[in-house]
């Protein structure tokens, strides 16, 4: 019942969701690529 409830959920929040990120795609591209770059320089170092 929980994954149905969050899967439900996922759906509703991705109607504003889909708003949200054509309005931002852009920046949000950059931020994917950003956190991507951040991510994999921390697995580097370590």
């Amino acid at each position: 019942m929980p994954r149905l409830a969050t899967l439900v959920g996922g759906l509703l929040l991705s109607r504003g969701a889909r708003r949200f990120a054509s309005r931002n795609a852009g920046k949000l591209a950059l931020g994917a690529i950003a956190w991507r770059l951040f991510s994999n320089s921390r697995r580097k170092r370590r």
